[in-house]
């Protein structure tokens, strides 16, 4: 089965080229971490305690939603300008554990509008094993702050 027949099957009419997905059916908004923010109070200093906190609920997240034996798709899209081309978009896939899962990665473009493109990279993957999913948490958590590492750039 391929990635357009898998979201037809199990989502039905879903356009992952959405700008958002806030408002559709099959999200669910979750909290890592209360009464907790990312910067200690009045201060520009990293909250480690948060961190580790979105860590922790994060991985315990993905561990309970996709068992050991269970395939998952391994998507990720990158938003560019027109005519900038992304060179390090496919470093996420360092991920990967397995070799041959990086020869199976498929690729689309969409231009979004004008100005925006976004090109979506999928690979299907055995199990959750197959994906060094703890660092990839980590990077996410990290995004919009630079001195934290691992990171994506």
């Amino acid at each position: 089965m391929n990635f357009e027949q898998y979201l037809q099957h199990h989502f039905g009419k879903v356009n992952l080229f959405d700008r958002s997905f806030v408002e559709k059916d099959f999200v669910i908004h979750v909290d890592l971490v209360k009464d907790l923010y990312q910067l200690k109070k009045n201060s520009d200093e990293i909250n480690e305690e948060y961190f580790k906190q979105a860590y922790q609920k994060s991985n315990e997240l993905f561990e309970d939603l996709f068992r050991e034996e269970e395939s998952l798709y391994f998507i990720v899209h990158v938003r560019s300008e027109r005519g900038k081309y992304q060179k390090s978009a496919t470093k996420v896939f360092r991920h990967l554990k397995r070799r041959e899962d990086q020869y199976n990665i498929k690729f689309v473009e969409k231009m979004m509008d004008e100005e925006e493109q976004v090109s979506e990279y999928a690979v299907l993957l055995p199990n959750k094993n197959a994906l060094d999913y703890k660092r990839l948490i980590k990077a996410i958590c990290h995004q919009d702050f630079p001195p934290l590492q691992p990171r994506f750039r």
